[in-house]
């Protein structure tokens, strides 16, 4: 059983994907896939709605009685490989003209292959992946010490109780772990360095950039040009260093990743994350197991949880998978950071001074809780040990402070925050002393010199 969705890509990220703005299109029928012309059939109704609102329709609002046109594009097809394909009409992937990005075929792709440099004494596959080494990068992995907020590798990893690792943890095991774990095991003794060891770190090195980039949440123009350049590093050292490399199409289709970085930025944007979880949701709705009624009964539960979440009321706000409680400000605490957010927001007004003007820019007295932030560069900053001492710029001085609480605040249609509020520490060692704490609202950090 597939699901066919349409998400608002204008709405902000972390709205955009949320069940109560998805439009669940459509449930394709199990057991098995689909082929090519079943999915044309069954978009056939979608595609025609869409048609029809590609050329806009008049619908009149409260705030345009007179009627607004309004334009629906399609925009990107977010799914695997397999389905992408499907859905958009190109070939699967072990056909002779496989890539929808250019014309190379199959055999062309192998060809890529050269008959690069192969040591003849210990070749680095049988170094690299024999039993003593693989326990020794394995304890090392659990040696390695991360800050909060860093996914954790599982205990007894690369047996069979393990399982299988989660997204998250294969992405922190290649760009972390395996990168400082793995020089205690190639570099145990410097006399064996030798001209394989050295290439097998820059195939190493190059791997792990490449996956950084892929998988970044913030990208500059630069990048796209950095990831096409380390991958052919990656791809040269990877010939040279192992034999009999096999060449699947999904080594070719990372070669013009960096057309995709050029035209929809960074990849978690448009990955297929949440259209995995929109199948875990549909997963746990309870029917009962009838193929003939099934779908309609998953496109009818899924309708009234989303108008349930619509009527509920809004006293949690969700980010990062975490429902986070909203308070009401005490009147001292709302004054000062009233007082402190007018400094950038001129015309932001107290709720108390009714009646507002209409479109006003009124700052609520409810606030959300968070337990951490993420700042400039991915750096975490949290109300809790050890990511709380932070180097902070309040105006024009510089301080040392102790992080007491993260706010979060939406302000009509204008989102401030997150917001930190510190004790300033005049001296780090009067810290465990008795002090009497100064709270001051920051909204932007400056650790650098």
């Amino acid at each position: 059983m597939g699901v066919i969705a349409l998400n608002y890509l204008n709405l902000p990220p972390r709205l955009r994907y949320q069940p109560t703005v998805t439009y669940l299109s459509g449930i394709i029928p199990g057991p098995n896939q689909p082929n090519m012309f079943t999915i044309s059939n069954i978009l056939g109704p979608l595609v025609n709605e869409l048609l029809e609102f590609n050329q806009g329709i008049m619908i009149r609002t409260p705030k345009y009685p007179q009627g607004r046109k309004v334009i629906v594009k399609l925009a990107a097809l977010i799914g695997d490989v397999v389905a992408t394909h499907k859905v958009a009409g190109f070939m699967s992937h072990s056909e002779n003209r496989f890539c929808t990005w250019c014309d190379i075929t199959i055999n062309q792709n192998k060809e890529l292959k050269s008959d690069g440099f192969f040591s003849k004494q210990l070749s680095i596959q049988e170094f690299c992946f024999s039993d003593s080494n693989k326990k020794t990068l394995i304890s090392q992995i659990y040696e390695v010490v991360v800050p909060k907020g860093v996914t954790r590798i599982r205990k007894r990893l690369g047996e069979s109780h393990c399982g299988r690792l989660k997204a998250s943890e294969f992405n922190a095991l290649f760009n972390i772990y395996i990168p400082l774990a793995v020089l205690d095991v190639l570099f145990s003794d410097p006399q064996d360095f030798n001209l394989d060891l050295e290439r097998f770190m820059i195939n190493l090195c190059a791997l792990v950039q490449c996956t950084s980039i892929a998988t970044s949440k913030a990208l500059n123009k630069d990048d796209s040009l950095k990831f096409s350049q380390t991958y052919e590093v990656y791809q040269a050292t990877s010939f040279e260093l192992f034999e009999n490399v096999k060449l699947n199409p999904n080594h070719h289709y990372a070669m013009h990743l960096p057309d995709h970085l050029d035209w929809w930025g960074p990849p978690m944007g448009v990955s297929e994350f949440a259209g995995e979880c929109l199948v875990g949701i549909l997963q746990n709705i309870k029917n009962n197991h009838l193929n003939v009624a099934m779908e309609e009964t998953l496109v009818k539960k899924f309708s009234q949880k989303q108008r349930l979440e619509v009527q509920k009321p809004d006293t949690t706000t969700k980010r990062g998978g975490k429902s986070k409680k909203i308070h009401e400000l005490r009147n001292e605490t709302y004054g000062r950071l009233l007082e402190y957010l007018r400094s950038t927001h001129p015309h932001l007004r107290d709720f108390r001074d009714l009646p507002h003007p209409q479109n006003a820019l009124v700052l609520p007295n409810y606030a959300t809780d968070l337990k951490s932030a993420e700042w400039r560069g991915g750096m975490k900053i949290s109300s809790t040990h050890p990511n709380n001492i932070i180097y902070f710029q309040d105006v024009n001085s510089r301080s040392y402070g102790e992080v007491s609480r993260i706010i979060d605040l939406d302000c009509n249609n204008l989102h401030i925050g997150p917001i930190i509020i510190v004790k300033v520490l005049k001296n780090l060692q009067e810290r465990i002393k008795q002090f009497k704490p100064v709270e001051v609202f920051i909204k932007a950090l400056d650790i650098s010199s």
